[in-house]
């Protein structure tokens, strides 16, 4: 009886064994794709991502001059959009060269800014909205205007018969992954 025992104790262990070595086999495949598909690299070479923008904004007379520039230490062109938003009692009223307003309430700008180059000036005029005027300085009272801006790459599209870069049209939709995948064998 103790034998027989024994030698089930056995074929438990060596079943248990054989389990155990057929499943960390399974799982040496993805390992071993996972060290030849990624790779350690030594070297020093500078890479710049992204755009840098900056915004300058002048108040005078009731209009507010906003003209935004691409830092010449950007790595693209860029599209611009820029809004303004004050209280509830003063309406805004924005023109300048290049710029054009769109039912979502933004002012696009129509050409990419390359990285050196700022946009035309955007000159927003702050009026009251109940009589359509620009107020006098002494009803000024206290009171902001937002200016909100924001950029997305321009994507070049080739050139034409002359060299002149082509661009795509801007894509506002486009979001930053928050994940990205690996590389090819």
């Amino acid at each position: 009886m103790k034998t027989r025992f024994k030698m089930k104790k056995k074929v438990i262990g060596v079943l248990a064994a054989a389990a155990f070595i057929l499943v960390a086999a399974a799982g040496i495949g993805g390992a071993r794709a996972y060290f030849t598909t990624y790779v350690e690299a030594s070297g020093v070479r500078p890479v710049k991502l992204g755009d840098k923008t900056t915004i300058e904004e002048n108040y005078a007379s009731w209009e507010k001059s906003i003209r935004i520039a691409n830092d010449k230490d950007s790595s693209q062109p860029v599209y611009v959009r820029a809004a303004a938003f004050a209280g509830e009692k003063w309406l805004l009223q924005g023109v300048g060269t290049g710029w054009e307003k769109k039912s979502d309430g933004f002012y696009y700008y129509k050409d990419p800014g390359w990285p050196g180059k700022a946009t035309e000036i955007l000159k927003v005029t702050i009026l009251d909205k109940a009589t359509g005027e620009k107020p006098l300085e002494s009803e000024a009272g206290s009171f902001d205007v937002a200016i909100v801006y924001e950029t997305t790459p321009a994507v070049t599209n080739g050139e034409d018969e002359n060299g002149n870069v082509l661009f795509e049209d801007a894509n506002w939709d486009w979001r930053v992954s928050e994940s990205a995948e690996g590389g090819e064998g």
